[in-house]
């Protein structure tokens, strides 16, 4: 906060929801393998394809920090472009996949799962809203308790549904927030 201000932008508080890099796979997979944790792929993970993009071989959110976090070593580390990544579960050419957290195809019923980081190696991605301090100023005081008003309900599994809605659905995102917002009362 204190660095943005000096440039003249205001931060305000972070969604509750956490926008990050996930390891990932088909639900049918998770259960018929047992895994829950990232830790359940300890003794597994050699029999395993991962996916992610190119640069996930270089990062501690990612494929550095599975190896040396968890100890892992897959049968693959397979690069494919962001847009895949779903693609290579459903199609077989990976076991697992890193995924972000508030994508579209996990709202609850679309057949994926994620496994829970038990180690906390991948931070929390939460969303920041930040403006510049004129338009803070412009826009009055309430704007802090309106903005931690309105992102108070937009916990993982919502903002999930309404990237479902946007991504899959096909509506408009301008249509999904005004539904987010008008079941919530604050516009009609």
């Amino acid at each position: 906060k204190a660095d943005l201000a000096r440039e003249g932008i205001v931060a305000f508080a972070p969604t509750p929801f956490a926008d990050s890099n996930a390891v990932g796979s088909l639900a049918s997979t998770a259960h018929t393998l047992g895994l829950r944790d990232i830790a359940d792929l300890t003794g597994k993970s050699r029999k395993l394809v991962l996916a992610g993009s190119p640069e996930c071989r270089v990062r501690m959110d990612c494929l550095v920090g599975l190896e040396q976090s968890y100890g892992l070593r897959f049968k693959q580390f397979k690069p494919v472009a962001i847009g895949r990544r779903y693609a290579v579960l459903d199609n077989g050419d990976a076991t697992l996949s890193i995924l972000f957290t508030s994508d579209a195809q996990l709202a609850s019923f679309t057949g994926y799962t994620i496994l829970r980081d038990d180690k906390r190696v991948i931070p929390p991605g939460n969303v920041i809203f930040i403006a510049s301090k004129s338009v803070v100023d412009r826009a009055g005081p309430d704007l802090g308790a309106t903005i931690a008003k309105v992102q108070g309900n937009l916990t993982l599994p919502v903002i999930q549904e309404l990237n479902y809605r946007a991504d899959i659905g096909k509506q408009s995102p301008a249509v999904v927030a005004h539904q987010y917002l008008t079941s919530l009362g604050y516009v009609q």
